[in-house]
């Protein structure tokens, strides 16, 4: 999961930079494919920056709490230690949500007519 998650990341960057490229800003068609591919990857990309953010946390009050440290300041770290191990697991589901396939269709129009007494 980590593997694909960095690659969408690497894509999502490479398309930032293109938007800016003049030569492909001058092709409106190119341009908004790739604006619609790089609007498609922002909630993932912005989800797993925030998943790794929370990792480097957790390694780092795992680091300060191998340290000796007073009391107070322990339990403080073990609180937080609870607190981003419910948050990573929470965005680890919300990253295997944004990462099935979506449906082909879901960009399309549709007229729903509902009659009242029919």
């Amino acid at each position: 999961m980590k593997e694909k998650l960095q690659a969408m990341e690497e894509r999502y960057d490479e398309l930032t930079g293109m938007l800016s490229d003049p030569d492909i800003i001058s092709d409106q068609s190119r341009f908004q494919r790739y604006a619609k591919e790089h609007a498609d990857l922002e909630d993932v990309v912005l989800l797993f920056r925030e998943y790794k953010q929370v990792l480097q946390e957790l390694q780092d009050s795992q680091e300060m709490l191998g340290e000796k440290q007073e009391a107070d300041f322990k339990q403080m770290l073990q609180d937080e230690l609870k607190e981003l191990g419910s948050k990573k697991e929470a965005l680890e589901g919300e990253l295997q949500y944004l990462l099935l396939p979506k449906d082909p269709n879901d960009d399309k129009n549709v007229i729903v007519e509902i009659r009242g007494g029919t």
